[in-house]
């Protein structure tokens, strides 16, 4: 593998962590994430159903596990130099 493609991998990587940890945030917090740029629409705090902080984090969590899968097959990639 040459240096350019190793370093392709390298900052796809570098960029997917940071992602990775938006969605444990999502995951953590939903209600605040859903909210994020939508509070001036409320004049007091909406309350979130529980079947919309389910779905936040079952997507959250489907969307970490893509994020772990890229993750893993780029480190294969770069250490089996395919």
């Amino acid at each position: 593998m040459n240096s350019s493609k190793a370093l392709q991998y390298f900052f796809f990587i570098l960029i997917l962590i940071p992602v990775f940890f938006v969605f444990l945030y999502v995951y953590m917090y939903p209600t605040d994430t859903f909210m994020f740029g939508r509070r001036w629409m409320f004049d007091e705090e909406p309350e979130m159903s529980e079947g919309f902080i389910k779905y936040y984090k079952i997507i959250s969590i489907i969307c970490m596990g893509l994020v772990i899968i890229a993750i893993i097959y780029m480190v294969i990639r770069l250490v089996l130099g395919v």
